[in-house]
């Protein structure tokens, strides 16, 4: 597996961070060794890699209103882990999310992370600078590449995350 963006050529001389979310409930999974994988040729390249572990880190992916964004007031004080999480992305140059394609979609936490913490104010529509410049999804599916696009399924899911979160 080769990592590469026009971003990675500047990590050796520009302090870059990349920070890596991902989901699967084990650790040893393909999934977990695909994160290993990317963390080694982040470091490797230079960039500082901050890894947020949604599982090991007990992630509460359900969306209260607390975290429910307002859409009138962009300046909403979220609960402090949804802060304390979207500082962590905002001082990212690049954001990696990588995870296993579960029906053909994202797997529970990791939608429940991103209801929850790329919200209204912090990571978009928001007064606050963030060095945030790519974004890359690493889906690990089960099926041939053929199969995946037989009823749509990759251009589903890459709309959702490109166009969708992106």
């Amino acid at each position: 597996m080769c990592i590469s963006t026009k971003y990675f050529v500047q990590a050796k001389e520009q302090q870059m961070k990349a920070h890596v979310v991902w989901s699967h409930p084990r650790s040893n999974s393909l999934t977990g060794h695909v994160v290993d994988s990317v963390i080694q040729q982040l470091s490797s390249v230079g960039f500082d890699v901050d890894v947020l572990d949604l599982q090991r880190e007990n992630f509460d992916p359900v969306l209260g209103s607390e975290d429910e964004p307002d859409w009138d007031n962009i300046n909403k004080k979220y609960s402090p882990e949804v802060h304390r999480l979207a500082e962590r992305a905002q001082t990212s140059d690049v954001i990696i999310f990588v995870f296993p394609v579960w029906w053909y979609g994202l797997p529970a936490i990791l939608k429940g992370y991103l209801d929850r913490v790329w919200n209204q104010g912090l990571l978009y529509n928001s007064s606050k600078s963030n060095s945030i410049k790519s974004v890359l999804w690493v889906a690990l599916a089960g099926l041939p590449q053929k199969s995946f696009e037989k009823r749509g399924y990759k251009d589903a899911i890459e709309t959702i995350l490109n166009d969708g979160v992106a």
